[in-house]
């Protein structure tokens, strides 16, 4: 079920399988303004806190915008307790194809981890296989 959806992002919830995804879009406006980083940012967590989502997938794999070291900072600060208090468990993050994008998004999750906030995550380029190893379904 779509719960939102603008030029920056798209957000569905899977209540057949208690997850909720998300799929970063690529845009431009988001090289000249970084606090659309945040304002969506924000509005994602919120989806997982009125979803109670445990499992969640990010899906970067259009995405080329490097997050700034204040954005990391903000994120790993302010928004990943958050997502922690709301039971996120799980993160399924389909990489980007823009090498700096993902190691960003790379650095941002090591951070969290260095200040005690972990969620278990792994890295994925196949969104099905990404999907199965969240929800737990054993590939052979």
């Amino acid at each position: 079920m779509q719960v939102y959806k603008n030029p920056f992002c798209l957000i569905d919830w899977d209540q057949a399988h208690s997850f909720l995804y998300v799929k970063w879009l690529d845009n431009n406006i988001w090289h000249r303004d970084e606090s659309e980083y945040r304002k969506y940012f924000e509005l994602y967590v919120q989806q997982v806190e009125h979803y109670k989502a445990t499992n969640v997938l990010q899906d970067m794999a259009d995405t080329r915008y490097t997050i700034g070291i204040d954005n990391q900072d903000w994120t790993v600060q302010k928004m990943f307790p958050r997502l922690a208090k709301a039971g996120v468990k799980r993160v399924s993050l389909l990489v980007s194809r823009d090498f700096v994008t993902s190691l960003s998004i790379e650095q941002v999750m090591n951070d969290a981890e260095m200040h005690g906030i972990i969620f278990e995550t792994r890295y994925f380029t196949d969104r099905q296989a990404s999907i199965d190893w969240m929800l737990g379904i054993n590939l052979v």
